[in-house]
């Protein structure tokens, strides 16, 4: 039986828009976005995205999603290649961050980029960063082609909420750091060049300490990063858990560092999803993760006409909204259905869908 699609136009910017039934050939997914063309510079992505939530034992955060507004972190992809006409290929979502203020090499001066993240599994979480160390256009060099060694690899950063730490952890005759070192801005530092990870504090010159906090279920934390070296750029955040509350590591949801190590430089895992409470109760979800035991994805994006939304089991209402929030139009599809942009003007909008009682958000671009 065929089901017709009731596509209910509330227009405020007259163009036309088609939903249809889409008939699925191959399976897609919107992981790594690369060429966006006429990608504007964007401080914040979304107002409703402000809240990770851990789940499964690992925590991913894409670092654009932050408020760099009252900072001097920047916006990096194809379109904001910034001062010196640079940026890294291989990023993951839409972009990544760079810092681009003067050093701070004494203690903190700038403004913090704050991401915050929810718990559902207690134990000991181990935090690494996917990180840019760019020497291409290190002013500190004559020869671009050659670059400092201890330069754009580090930023301050520090966790707020109810946690503990584990200074008993050890990994090759480094221990975990005192809560007292945690609870504070202390520097962050990476190796490698190119795309690398962040992981561990300097607490002292040259005393460092591996960065696990005992985290809590249910429970809410922030987490303060500050420009330290010019230049120094980050793409993903992570947690993993290496063992529960127990102490017990061969439990499900539990990670190796030697699992996990290599992944972080190469980006792996999808994106968290993103929740907050509504005023109805109903949870805010954002990006390709379980939802009602489907994975919910948006193919291509970017675009520059069509978006295939896919994953949806019954009746999905939808809104597409601006930059502004301001609703644009709203409609109706079912399960798998396709969403005609070809009349939008060039430029990111918000997608608002509801399917059961449950909300995602999710931003698309198109080209």
């Amino acid at each position: 039986m065929r089901l017709n699609l009731l596509v209910i136009f509330s227009v405020i910017v007259l163009f036309s828009f088609e939903v249809k039934k889409y008939e699925k050939k191959e399976v897609l997914t919107d992981k790594t976005v690369q060429n966006i063309k006429d990608y504007p510079k964007i401080l914040k992505v979304t107002d409703e995205c402000n809240i990770f939530e851990e789940s499964n034992g690992r925590l991913v955060m894409e670092a654009e999603y932050a408020d760099l507004s009252n900072t001097n972190w920047e916006l990096r992809n194809t379109s904001n290649p910034g001062k010196y006409d640079f940026y890294l290929e291989g990023y993951k979502g839409t972009g990544y961050i760079e810092y681009a203020g003067a050093d701070s090499f004494e203690e903190p001066t700038d403004n913090a980029v704050i991401f915050t993240f929810k718990i559902q599994n207690s134990g000991t979480y181990n935090l690494v960063w996917r990180t840019l160390k760019n020497h291409t256009h290190d002013p500190s060099v004559d020869d671009p082609n050659k670059f400092a060694e201890d330069r754009n690899n580090d930023a301050w950063m520090k966790l707020e909420g109810d946690y503990e730490a584990d200074k008993d952890y050890e990994r090759g005759g480094v221990f975990g750091a005192e809560l007292a070192d945690l609870m504070r801005y202390t520097k962050f530092i990476g190796h490698g060049t190119d795309w690398g990870r962040t992981i561990r504090n300097e607490i002292a010159s040259q005393q460092f300490r591996e960065v696990v906090y005992k985290l809590k279920a249910g429970e809410e934390y922030k987490l303060y990063i500050i420009g330290r070296s010019f230049q120094f750029g980050i793409d993903r955040i992570y947690l993993f858990r290496l063992y529960d509350e127990n102490g017990n590591t061969d439990v499900g949801d539990t990670y190796e560092y030697r699992r996990y190590r290599n992944s972080v430089v190469n980006g792996d895992y999808n994106e968290s999803a993103c929740v907050e409470e509504s005023s109805t109760g109903a949870g805010i979800v954002t990006a390709s993760e379980p939802f009602d035991n489907h994975s919910i994805s948006f193919f291509p994006n970017p675009t520059k006409d069509r978006i295939i939304v896919d994953g949806f089991v019954g009746i999905v209402n939808f809104s597409i909204q601006d930059v502004q929030g301001k609703i644009i139009t709203s409609g109706q599809g079912h399960d798998t259905f396709e969403l005609d942009l070809s009349s939008l003007p060039t430029g990111v909008y918000g997608i608002k869908l509801e399917n059961k009682g449950r909300i995602i958000s999710k931003k698309i671009v198109k080209q």
